[in-house]
């Protein structure tokens, strides 16, 4: 899956207004990483290669989506899935 796709789902589901979380991959000071929540309505501006966040200066690259689960915590999207496959 490219970037261009996941961002096309990004994008949708940030047009269709609903409260989603994204899970992206964040990497601590050693290099552990783990699944971080990031709450749709915080993305300010999704581009070809990143999400930015409404705090003006976190970009989060497309290629860390790993993600995205409703309010419940079902899994909507996942990476590896294909388009609009759910859980």
């Amino acid at each position: 899956m490219g970037r261009s796709e996941i961002r096309s789902i990004l994008k949708w589901f940030k047009y269709e207004g609903r409260d989603y979380i994204v899970m992206v991959l964040d990497r601590d000071e050693e290099g552990v990483g783990r699944l971080k929540e990031v709450p749709l309505g915080r993305v300010e501006r999704i581009t070809g290669w990143a999400m930015y966040l409404d705090d003006g200066y976190t970009v989060i690259p497309l290629h860390r989506v790993y993600m995205v689960k409703d309010r419940r915590g079902r899994i909507i999207w996942r990476r590896g899935s294909g388009s609009g496959s759910g859980g």
